[in-house]
């Protein structure tokens, strides 16, 4: 097997290191869940739990949103970001969101499949600077149909990678604003050099491991090097810890989330000064955490995640 060295030539916009430039400030980024929605059915859905709709009094108006974006931005976040439920350009309010962040001077970060990526929806997220998380885990046609439940397809998503990619052509030498996700596993773990030179100079690329490391086909971080020689440092991680969780604020419905991919309720929203009381609970509740069990860079693939869910929620 050849094997390549990995260097991170390109920073994704809107990544905690990118962020890190200039200093990083007590809330950078306001993560919303938009109400799960996606036409796929991934293997590996960390969200089988979270289907259910939200009920009209836990919903937040177009108002409320709009105005919880602007005071987020006040307080001096610099990213809007969508990433732990669902397909969010198939999502309503989805375009109003991306447009208010933008227009009040964040960065729109999006986590997405392509799949809903056409021609219109690429060109509306450049006009408005955002950066795209693409999650891919093959490049097999037939891998690809399996992951992703028999519903995806991968050569509409190469397409519309191939789109975005010629769209949001130009930059710096350093910077991106497309970045691909590979969450490895035994099952792809052969492709991982294959998706690094198909991002070639011009795409972030990261791997990620399972959430679940119970699950048979987990690989450590260390696993993955071993048998690729490649390592990527994940996009919201800076000093061995997740920005997105310390300098964060997630938003599901009017909950306060500890991050996008926990269903541990910290605080709620009940009007627009309640998102300044927020800054830096989320932190404290894993600080906390790891204090008694130890410290990881990811909160949610923690060996005892568990035991803090069953604890139960703090509003």
């Amino acid at each position: 097997m050849i094997t390549i060295k990995l260097k991170m030539k390109k920073l994704l916009v809107g990544s905690a290191m990118h962020l890190e430039f200039d200093g990083l400030r007590d809330l950078e980024y306001l993560l919303y869940n938009f109400p799960f929605i996606c036409r796929l059915n991934c293997e590996i859905c960390c969200n089988k739990n979270r289907k259910a709709p939200l009920s009209e009094m836990e919903t937040l108006s177009k108002n409320e949103l709009i105005l919880i974006v602007e005071e987020s931005a006040r307080l001096g976040a610099r990213v809007f970001g969508s990433m732990g439920l669902g397909e969010p350009l198939i999502s309503p309010n989805f375009d109003l969101l991306v447009k208010t962040a933008h227009e009040n001077g964040m960065i729109p970060y999006i986590f997405t499949t392509a799949f809903n990526l056409n021609e219109k929806m690429t060109e509306f997220l450049d006009e408005n600077g955002t950066s795209l998380i693409i999650h891919l885990d093959s490049l097999q046609k037939q891998r690809y149909h399996e992951f992703y439940g028999g519903q995806g397809d991968l050569g509409t998503v190469l397409i519309n990678i191939d789109r975005a990619r010629k769209s949001y052509s130009g930059g710096t030498d350093r910077l991106s604003r497309l970045a691909i996700n590979m969450v490895v596993r035994r099952k792809n773990v052969d492709e991982v050099q294959d998706i690094a030179r198909f991002c070639g100079e011009d795409i972030a690329f990261v791997t990620n491991t399972l959430l679940d490391r119970t699950d048979h086909g987990y690989l450590s971080e260390d696993d993955i090097y071993d048998r690729t020689e490649i390592k990527t440092i994940p996009l919201g991680t800076t000093n061995n810890f997740c920005e997105y969780l310390d300098r964060g604020i997630t938003i599901y419905g009017r909950n306060i989330l500890v991050c996008p991919y926990s269903d541990i309720r910290i605080g709620r929203i009940t009007d627009i000064s309640d998102v300044a009381k927020q800054i830096g609970k989320a932190s404290q509740f894993v600080r906390d955490f790891y204090i008694e069990h130890g410290n990881s860079r990811c909160f949610v693939r923690h060996p005892d995640c568990k035991e803090a869910e069953i604890r139960g929620n703090h509003d």
